[in-house]
């Protein structure tokens, strides 16, 4: 039983990469348009591509985070779960850098994972 569990667990894992690994050039297309801090609109392509990974059927949904380049204490947050009225401009979410999880995030951004994992270890996440 164990062992058809890990064997599930690689091959969903190797699914999910390999889902994740064909958008990535989107993601950086789209992210890559946002200059310094994010305070603009979030463009509906990118909109559209996040509401397509949370479509995903492994992905139960989506949040992402940036960091403020000009204002360390900031990050900016926008989830696939928010709902938007077509008319509604689409934001990003600015939040003060307060919780634990939050104060990971940039961590994690600057090469230093080393939060994240405590985290992940602390709550058994498993990937």
């Amino acid at each position: 039983m164990h062992q058809s569990i890990s064997c599930f667990t690689q091959v969903f894992k190797r699914i999910a990469a390999e889902q994740i690994q064909n958008l990535q050039t989107k993601f950086v297309q789209q992210i890559s348009q946002i200059i310094a801090s994010p305070k603009n609109n979030v463009a509906k392509t990118l909109n559209n591509l996040i509401k397509n990974v949370h479509k995903l059927s492994f992905v139960n949904s989506m949040t992402l985070y940036l960091l403020d380049k000009t204002d360390d204490p900031i990050i900016w947050r926008y989830s696939s779960q928010t709902i938007y009225h077509e008319k509604d401009k689409r934001k990003l979410e600015r939040l003060f850098v307060a919780k634990e999880y939050e104060k990971a995030i940039p961590s994690a951004f600057q090469g230093k994972p080393e939060l994240l994992k405590v985290i992940n270890d602390r709550t058994e996440f498993q990937w």
